[in-house]
């Protein structure tokens, strides 16, 4: 039997990966993402450069641990390629979506927000976690997901993954 990697003794590595720090999308409309991320879902515009380049502070953090979305332009070069990117096509792009934390406490103000706004939305609820989740898209198709940790909807079984999924190929 393997063992369970979240039950294992912590890294012998040199260092600890503390959370994610950005996440880079390429969009073709900078004004538009902007906009919508700055006004539906409150993040901070820290910079922009031009059209070709534009971060949003997720949350409020000391400098050392502000994590950001970033928007990269189609003209922005790839950082280990030297031509220029292409493009994907969304129903063939490697991002299925992204989270971004917020307090349970404001998940149902949230959703009242986005109903106001008219951005369509839907919710899920993930019992073997304890996540309230909030799903929409961005203006270039992007889904965005607002998960909160909400301990009512936690069933205390988080981490067994056979109880949760079987066992079917005896790997567990």
């Amino acid at each position: 039997m393997k063992p369970n990697p979240i039950e294992e003794s912590p890294s012998t590595l040199p260092f600890q990966c503390r959370r994610i720090g950005e996440v880079v999308l390429r969009i073709s409309n900078m004004d538009a993402m902007i906009d919508f991320y700055t006004q539906a879902l409150g993040l901070k515009l820290l910079r922009r450069f031009d059209n070709e380049v534009a971060f949003l502070q997720i949350g409020e953090a000391p400098r050392e641990d502000v994590q950001t979305l970033t928007f990269f332009t189609q003209s922005k070069l790839s950082n280990f390629q030297n031509e220029d990117y292409q493009g994907l096509e969304p129903k063939t792009t490697t991002l299925h979506h992204f989270a971004i934390n917020i307090a349970a406490e404001d998940f149902d103000l949230a959703d009242e927000h986005f109903t106001k706004l008219g951005v369509p939305f839907s919710r899920a609820v993930h019992t073997w976690i304890g996540w309230r989740s909030i799903f929409l898209q961005d203006p270039e198709g992007n889904t965005v997901e607002l998960v909160c940790y909400d301990k009512k909807y936690d069933r205390g079984d988080t981490y067994n993954y056979d109880k949760l999924y079987g066992d079917p190929l005896g790997e567990h």
